[in-house]
């Protein structure tokens, strides 16, 4: 891939050390990276300065004209944001080739033309990582406690917030971002759930075509423990103070930082500690030193180097963060990495990251104990609790040893800089890249390409000789009064995706695909039919179409579900309980990990016939929520995937039932087969019965005798049903990280041919068989889905 990263600079605060660090990343697995910025810093011929000049004149036709410095300085004056650098519209040009994805991130800064993401998000894909909240707002980068952002903005409470205005524009300010998001495809990433969540719920939402969190990285193999003793004496800090550190691009006036908070917090340390000389070293700033009782603050200038930076983190005691706002916390995964406890308030994304060994109330963070817990976390403005658990951390070495243990394990799992930017690429390749293809065929480049049949016609033209094969994925052939989960295909639609598979291809079974595979090739041409999960439909309603036009097939089944006639599976429930007509209680109350939640459904705990039948297309693709339902629907369906007990997942799906009254029997369209289904599915060779585990978990999140269990169980089962060992396998939910290596060797080990993915990609040669991507299919005309497999398989053979 040609990625063109953009930033405000290649050196700076958070912000700007991320984006530098996953174009190096990029780099270094081998795709062509560059980094253009509005101020350049160094020699390096990957960073490219994005003109700045208020005259240049861009090559770019749709570019606005542009504006004198006499007239910029009447936009200020009415309290407009200065999107005014017409250099942006070149952008595309900047770099020795056309890039392949656009990646943004901080676009405030005074450097770029927020006006053109409409153009830029369709002439290339573009994605926006986000690192703050100015994208929401009039004009600043964190709202605190303001909720004007979700509203309109109008009459701003503080100005003088970074980006500061001259008077109150913002109101004008959110309503242009706004449009600027509607006529918009942004691929949106944020470090944190929290700040995705305040996405979501603004105007940036209405420019969102897919999202995913992705934490922010660090590099573990700089960031490591170190001997205290030789940090401190590096640094010239007392062997026997006790330090706690606070790092921070401008400590005592960062508008986002809570300095005088952690004054107090020091004052009153100092007072429990008098026996000891407690020191506080500011990192990030100048300045004399600041005396406050017993405890002196110490203030160190920004430090760029970040081995010259791990040693401050390695003197340390704990790393001490107290902040206003906080979207993801860089220093505090620095930190963990570094082996050292963090103390710090429970702000923004800041408990995503930490695990605290206490609580502090019913309503707060829950403690995790000494052998799960990282550090501490306190409610904002809660010097008294803060000033507690320091104190116990601090009097107590044996529980900082083993909570800065904890935090290096966790920052390693979870923050590793190789990690998140393999997690880019992968969302780059699997998500970002195949939704552009879907774009581009929703507006055809010529007027002769309008319809689909010449659109098809143009891309086959173009598809060289033994293209790559296809994998494709459903499942459930069946029409139904609601499809959240965008699983089913009507019957009518599926005869016609098979005449369009025949007229495109070569059908070909899922077996003798891989065993081609195993010999290192990828047989051209072919397309293989699959299917998931072990809907009933699979037999009554999908076998005998492929019979008719014999297109051989693969169906993987969940084999749990065999024992329990009538099962209807948990996310259909979850359907059946919120997005079907009927009569809800008013709120639901939970017990999460972030504390007891309550969600109010208000009016919408009545639902009728006629709202649902206006609301039946909505489905988890959709941008909007458009009721309390639909939100508590998103809400549980992440609650239940991420339980890893089936067990657990069956406790709650009872609860919820007894919440919501449920006694409904299975709908009847809604059920898996049973073991004489699936026998009967298997009878006459066409329709190859696959193993998908017992209970439908995400493998890599379960110990590898639970993987194991689930694997070689529900091969058992399978064989016992049909007379002979499944030989493929199909992944629980597929994606990148929804299994592992053992997962792999348990396969291998078990004998398996191979297994399917859902990671979104033709098929090439050399492929593990093992990792076979597939292209996902929704219920789409015959001539829809012919012009989307032909377009897939372009995507493969026209780069």
């Amino acid at each position: 891939m040609r990625i063109l990263s953009v930033s405000t600079s290649e050196h700076g605060g958070g912000a700007e050390k991320v984006a530098r660090d996953l174009v190096q990343g990029f780099q270094s697995h081998g795709h062509d990276a560059w980094l253009a910025v509005g101020r350049r810093q160094s020699a390096d011929s990957s960073v490219i300065l994005i003109p700045q000049e208020r005259d240049y004149k861009p090559r770019n036709p749709l570019a606005p004209p542009s504006l004198s410095v006499d007239e910029i300085g009447a936009a200020a004056g009415r309290g407009e944001e200065d999107v005014y650098f017409p250099g942006t519209w070149d952008l595309l040009d900047l770099p020795p080739a056309r890039p392949d994805i656009v990646h943004c991130h901080n676009l405030h800064g005074w450097y770029f033309d927020l006006r053109v993401l409409p153009w830029l998000s369709h002439a290339a894909p573009t994605v926006l990582t986000l690192h703050d909240a100015w994208t929401l707002s009039g004009h600043c980068a964190h709202s605190l406690s303001c909720e004007r952002w979700r509203h309109g903005c109008d009459a701003c409470p503080d100005l003088g917030l970074y980006p500061a205005l001259q008077t109150d524009g913002a109101g004008d300010n959110w309503r242009r971002k706004r449009d600027i998001y509607r006529r918009s495809r942004l691929f949106v990433t944020a470090p944190s759930r929290w700040l995705m969540d305040r996405a979501h719920a603004g105007i940036l939402q209405e420019g969102i075509v897919e999202s995913t969190v992705i934490p922010n990285g660090v590099d573990t193999e700089t960031f490591i423990p170190g001997d205290k003793l030789t940090a401190r004496r590096t640094l010239g800090i007392a062997d026997d103070a006790v330090m706690l550190l606070f790092a921070a691009n401008g400590i005592r006036n960062n508008p986002w930082k809570d300095y005088p908070g952690l004054r107090t917090v020091l004052g009153r340390l100092g007072a429990r500690l008098s026996d000891r000389r407690l020191l506080l070293v500011g990192l990030g700033d100048s300045g004399p030193p600041e005396q406050i009782g017993s405890a002196q603050i110490v203030f160190h200038p920004f430090e760029r180097n970040p081995a010259r930076l791990a040693v401050f983190y390695q003197a340390a005691d704990v790393y001490l963060h107290m902040a206003r706002a906080e979207s993801f916390g860089l220093v505090i995964a620095e930190a963990m990495s570094c082996g050292v406890p963090v103390a710090a308030t429970a702000v923004g994304g800041i408990p995503e990251l930490l695990r605290s060994f206490r609580s502090f109330g019913d309503d707060g963070v829950p403690a995790h104990g000494r052998d799960r817990a990282t550090g501490l976390l306190t409610r904002a403005g809660d010097i008294d609790d803060l000033v507690d658990g320091l104190t116990v951390l601090l009097n107590d070495a044996t529980l900082c040893a083993r909570l800065g243990e904890n935090a290096q394990r966790e920052a390693r799992a979870r923050f590793d800089v190789r990690r998140v930017v393999s997690r880019y690429l992968e969302w780059f390749s699997e998500a970002v890249l195949p939704r552009v293809v879907e774009g581009r065929r929703a507006a055809p480049r010529t007027a002769a390409a309008r319809d689909a049949g010449a659109w098809v016609g143009e891309l086959t033209r173009a598809l060289p000789e033994g293209r790559p094969p296809v994998v494709l994925m459903y499942h459930r052939v069946v029409e139904t009064q609601t499809d959240p989960q965008v699983l089913a295909v009507r019957p009518s639609r599926f005869a016609e995706h098979l005449e369009a598979i025949r007229r495109v291809g070569r059908p070909m079974s899922l077996r003798r695909f891989v065993e081609a595979l195993r010999t290192g090739a990828a047989p051209p041409d072919a397309i293989v039919v699959t299917f998931d999960d072990g809907y009933a439909d699979n037999l009554l309603n999908a076998k005998p179409i492929l019979e008719a036009l014999e297109v051989p097939a693969t169906v993987f089944v969940t084999t749990g579900p065999l024992d329990e006639p009538g099962h209807e599976p948990w996310w259909d429930v979850l359907e059946r309980v919120l997005l079907l007509p009927g009569h809800l209680p008013d709120a639901m109350t939970l017990a999460t990990v972030q504390g007891r939640q309550t969600f109010q459904l208000g009016a919408a705990s009545r639902y009728g016939e006629e709202e649902a039948r206006r609301l039946a297309g909505w489905s988890v693709l959709s941008r909007d929520t458009p009721t309390p339902r639909h939100h508590l629907y998103r809400f549980l369906h992440k609650v239940l995937l991420n339980l890893r007990d089936d067990t657990a997942r069956r406790a709650a799906i009872a609860h919820i039932r007894r919440w919501a009254n449920d006694e409904a029997d299975c709908r009847p369209r809604h059920r898996f087969m049973t073991r004489a289904e699936v026998a009967q599915l298997a009878e006459g060779g066409l329709v190859e019965v696959g193993a998908h585990t017992v209970t439908h978990p995400i493998l890599a999140r379960l110990p590898a005798d639970v993987q194991r269990t689930e694997i070689l169980e529900s091969r058992q089962v399978l064989e016992t049903i049909i007379g002979r060992p499944p030989l493929l396998f199909a992944y629980p939910y597929g994606f990148i990280g929804s299994f592992n290596t053992d997962t792999v060797d348990i396969l291998r080990q078990g004998e398996f041919l191979g297994a399917v993915t859902t990671v979104q990609s033709p098929t090439r040669r050399g492929a593990d068989p093992f990792q076979i991507p597939r292209m996902v299919v929704r219920d789409w005309p015959g001539a829809v889905f012919e012009a989307n497999l032909t377009a897939f398989i372009a995507s493969a053979t026209l780069r």
